[in-house]
């Protein structure tokens, strides 16, 4: 019996590879979403160090003013750095959803792969009892020639 092999071979490596890519894009969609929100969590901490700062015993109303300047600076930052998250996570999701067609599609060919082997095997199996019930029917037919032949 021949070897297995999937028609679909060629386009089922494309389709692998076109997920691989696809899951690629969404890594680094992913990870520029993050860097964004790492952002946001410093500037956080940045503003509340300063809040913090503001009120300690030896400053004077200039550094208060130049507080309140950063404080100020800071937020527009933070403003700024959510309009990137919002475009990032709908990136994210753009890249997620084409990940997810590409995935589809391979394991279609994955599926399809599976019943064509199922389908081989079932047909070697068959011709493989085929041949052993051959072989086994040859050996009694010689028996029962054997035999007539010593009488």
């Amino acid at each position: 019996m021949k070897k297995f092999r999937f028609s679909l071979q060629e386009l089922k490596e494309l389709r692998a590879f076109k997920e691989k890519e696809a899951e690629m894009v969404l890594a680094e969609k992913t990870g520029r979403m993050r860097l964004v929100e790492l952002e946001l969590e410093r500037l956080a901490a940045e503003k509340v160090k300063t809040a913090h700062m503001r009120f300690s015993g030896s400053r004077n109303i200039l550094d208060y003013l130049a507080d309140e300047r950063y404080l100020a600076r800071l937020e527009a930052e933070k403003e700024k750095r959510l309009k990137e998250l919002v475009q990032a996570q709908l990136e994210r999701e753009k890249a997620l959803a084409s990940y997810q067609e590409a995935s589809k599609q391979k394991k279609v060919l994955d599926k399809l792969e599976e019943d064509e082997f199922e389908l081989y095997r079932k047909d070697a199996e068959k011709q493989e009892l085929m041949v052993m019930d051959d072989i086994v029917t040859g050996a009694g037919t010689r028996r029962a020639l054997r035999g007539m032949a010593a009488v």
